[in-house]
């Protein structure tokens, strides 16, 4: 049997039209006012790490992605919600080894889609404010086939929620700059793979928990909370560790010929972004 590299399109779009479409109708129960819409665009950072059960790394991945963009917001009350979903596309330099422990170095490409929904209520009239998100994710990964081995596509699918702080550390007539973290995690998810000569197969993923961290520098009319357009830098970090999944039989026609498990992953993105916003 010929190696293969080593294991260790839901509709994004809509899913970010449906959840905004679900916030308007509480929003306009309680006289929610202020609402913008935003699209950022941008490079990210992405590493990507699998290692075995005693911590001894068995691939990485390193590479840029472009990031986009687009947001709902609105205000209702003291309380800033924002519906938010992003799409990133790009390849990775991938580093590993086969199944039969032999080198490899190919590439990855990616495509990586995300939505959240995210609350913040400020802590009475001062520069701090709380908050709470609730994101779901798919990433679509093809590994590139070599010379030696064979590659396969895999797409990962996750829940998280996190809690969050935001910090106003400046603002002037024209402009801002805020700082966010959040600290949070999921159950776990899964992943659905295409082995070569076998059937298609999902795997448990472990429960993740993750830390980020972004810094916002805002100039326009909305920084002066008029209504109008304004500008937006960002650069955000974010660092992720999901636990290895339980093992699950490979099967060729119905009838198993393996085991294959998710090893542990560890991911790594900084990403820098341009916004722009339109408040309403």
């Amino acid at each position: 049997m010929r190696p293969v590299l080593r294991k260790g399109r839901l509709g994004a779009p809509f899913l970010f039209v449906v959840t905004g479409l679900a916030l308007s109708g509480p929003a306009a129960a309680i006289d929610c006012r202020g609402s913008a819409l935003e699209l950022a665009l941008g490079p990210e950072r992405s590493h990507w790490e699998e290692l075995d059960a005693d911590g001894d790394s068995l691939l990485t991945e390193r590479g840029w992605l472009t990031r986009t963009g687009l947001a709902a917001g609105v205000r209702c009350g003291a309380t800033q919600w924002e519906a938010l979903w992003t799409h990133s596309t790009g390849h990775r330099a991938y580093d590993g080894q086969t199944t039969t422990g032999v080198p490899v170095q190919t590439r990855s490409r990616l495509r990586i889609d995300a939505l959240s929904v995210t609350g913040f209520v400020p802590l009475g009239e001062g520069a701090w404010a709380i908050g709470g998100r609730a994101g779901w994710r798919q990433t679509d990964r093809l590994i590139a086939s070599t010379d030696t081995a064979q590659g396969y596509p895999e797409r990962f699918r996750a829940w998280q929620l996190a809690a969050g702080v935001r910090w106003r550390l400046h603002q002037a007539r024209g402009w801002r700059l805020s700082a966010t973290g959040w600290a949070g995690g999921g159950p776990a998810g899964t992943l659905a793979v295409r082995l070569p000569r076998a059937d298609p197969l999902t795997l448990p993923l472990g429960s993740s928990r993750l830390l980020a961290l972004g810094l916002r520098l805002e100039g326009g009319a909305a920084s002066d909370a008029r209504a109008g357009w304004s500008w937006q830098l960002g650069l955000d970090a974010q660092s992720e560790v999901t636990g290895a999944g339980a093992a699950r039989p490979v099967t060729r026609n119905g009838v198993p010929v393996a085991t294959a498990r998710q090893p542990e992953i560890r991911q790594r993105q900084v990403s820098l972004s341009a916004l722009l916003s339109r408040d309403f």
